[in-house]
């Protein structure tokens, strides 16, 4: 019950707060502090998380690498 719940909070979190880009596959691993947070805390987080990935040049290859 608890699984199904964080689930279903977690894909209204993604359809509202992101835009993946397509051609990329996207992993979204939930920890346990997942509970310890509100759902505004989390939503806050997720943001935060796909500024960085998505402001970078991930479609650039790093150089030196």
């Amino acid at each position: 019950v608890e699984r199904n719940k964080i689930k279903r909070q977690v894909r209204t979190m993604v359809a509202e707060a992101t835009d993946f880009r397509s051609g990329f596959d996207t992993v979204i691993i939930v920890r346990n502090r997942y509970n310890e947070r509100s759902y505004q805390e989390n939503k806050k987080e997720l943001l935060k998380i796909y500024e960085t990935v998505y402001n970078n040049d991930v479609d650039q290859p790093n150089e030196g690498v």
